[in-house]
């Protein structure tokens, strides 16, 4: 499926940070996957879960 923001996002993906963001299901996965796989991903939701102080 081609939408219709992936070639603005592929124009800036050298120059800028791109963050996809929205609910549950609505495809941002896919859509990142179909940009190319050479660039780090971070998906939030199977994050480490960081627990205690800053600097103990």
């Amino acid at each position: 499926m081609e939408r219709y923001i992936t070639k603005y996002i592929q124009e800036d993906l050298d120059k800028k940070i791109i963050l996809l963001t929205g609910p549950r299901q609505t495809g941002k996965t896919t859509l990142s996957k179909t940009l190319g796989n050479d660039f780090d991903y971070f998906n939030k939701q199977q994050a480490p879960v960081f627990t205690g102080a800053v600097g103990s």
